[in-house]
């Protein structure tokens, strides 16, 4: 499962910048924001190497950050490899000094310049990097447009350092993700109930004491239903409790962290706070029923 994972997201890392150049003439690398942000970059990066981390996830295989830099070496080679499939389908149409895509037409190996010499991957891709003109938009609308070597290579090792990110991006998530040590296993995490700010403080005091209780899973989940509210549903600031657990040992952990509503109305999480204590795993079936 985790070399099928690992191969199909390879494909999609390879094969959608080669489709997006191909039928849409867009180099999905250098899609950017305010020019410094390379968002093409940083998803084609994240793809490249989710299959990867998936793939250790589905097999229970702990990931560490020696499988994060495989994991960017992934992202770096499906860039590379993309670059130089688009390479051997660029034609060049001898009339209008276009570019074009296809098997079977003017390669662009068939020419060369006096400071380039033949263009070969290497010398075609110096070539692009130091005479493609760069625009800047604002509200959809061209503002300035410039060619310049230094700036083109500043641009591409923007690019570059954004494949890293991606890769890496989605190997931190997996590295975050909770691993059972005992059993060997990925964690299942489970959200289970939301209660209201302004009740935190009697809601935590009230189950702070129920955890020394003999009968800990009847008295909390008493506790619980007595605090927890559809808080999403008011729009309102609240605490959200998760059920981290191993399905093997049944070990059970409740997290609990502050989500609030940020500039745009939407929840995220407050990373000043967060509370875990170790909970009754049968109160889980509550919640998945």
């Amino acid at each position: 499962m985790g070399i099928i994972l690992t191969f199909l997201f390879l494909i999609l890392g390879i094969g959608l910048p080669i489709a997006v150049q191909v039928f849409m003439n867009i180099d999905i690398f250098h899609f950017s924001v305010f020019f410094i942000i390379p968002i093409g970059a940083i998803i084609i990066g994240f793809i490249s190497a989710k299959g990867y981390f998936s793939g250790k996830i589905k097999t229970n295989t702990l990931v560490t950050k020696k499988h994060i830099l495989i994991g960017i070496l992934i992202a770096i080679f499906c860039a590379i490899s993309s670059k130089y499939i688009i390479y051997t389908l660029t034609c060049l149409d001898e009339t209008t000094y276009e570019y074009y895509y296809s098997l079977d037409g003017d390669h662009i190996s068939n020419y060369s310049s006096d400071e380039y010499e033949s263009f070969d991957f290497v010398n075609f891709t110096k070539y692009s990097i130091e005479n493609t003109p760069i625009s800047f938009s604002r509200r959809s609308r061209t503002i300035g447009t410039f060619t310049n070597s230094t700036f083109g290579w500043i641009y591409e090792v923007i690019c570059f350092l954004g494949i890293i990110f991606g890769a890496y991006w989605t190997g931190s998530i997996a590295l975050e993700k909770p691993y059972c040590n005992n059993c060997n296993l990925y964690k299942k995490s489970l959200k289970g109930f939301e209660i209201p700010f302004d009740k935190g403080p009697e809601f935590f005091e009230a189950f702070k004491s129920s955890i020394n209780t003999v009968d800990l899973g009847t008295t909390s989940k008493s506790i619980i239903n007595q605090y927890k509210s559809n808080c999403k549903k008011s729009k309102s600031p609240h605490y959200l409790g998760t059920f981290i657990y191993c399905e093997s040992c049944k070990f059970t952990i409740l997290k609990f962290t502050l989500q609030e509503l940020n500039s745009k109305g939407r929840f995220e999480e407050n990373d000043d706070f967060e509370f875990n204590c170790n909970i009754d795993y049968n109160i889980i079936n509550e919640y998945t029923a």
